[in-house]
């Protein structure tokens, strides 16, 4: 279980959560995204989720598109989630074991992060 999910829109769309997700997968964890967006296949859009994909070599596999349902469902098995919606979060938190980390309005989210992959023995 080695696999970690970031939302999009104000999580991964952000430089420093993209520097620090490339810096998770340097060190061997397989990186995901989790948006509520409509797939770019229904849309024929999603340049800017697909780019910064593309640069963070997360390919189309790693893409979860919940076309604005709950992100809980789809996220079982991973061991974080990265997002800035606290009813999302909160969702997860209750409902799995995946530990959900908030981004917004917060600079510590990868201290938090740093210590639950610490705890699980990780990498």
């Amino acid at each position: 279980m080695n696999k970690i999910s970031f939302d999009f829109d104000d999580t991964l769309s952000r430089k420093e959560i993209q520097n620090y997700a490339k810096e998770l997968s340097e060190r061997g964890y397989e990186i995901w995204i989790c948006t509520t967006r409509y797939t770019p296949e229904e849309t024929g859009n999603q340049q800017d989720i697909l780019e910064v994909a593309q640069a963070l070599n997360i390919p189309r596999e790693r893409m979860i598109f919940t076309e604005w349902r709950d992100k809980y469902p789809y996220l079982e098995g991973f061991i974080l989630h990265l997002d800035d919606d606290f009813e999302e979060l909160d969702m997860l938190n209750k409902n799995t074991k995946v530990i959900g980390i908030s981004t917004w309005g917060t600079n510590n989210w990868k201290k938090k992060c740093e210590k639950v992959l610490k705890s699980i023995g990780g990498k």
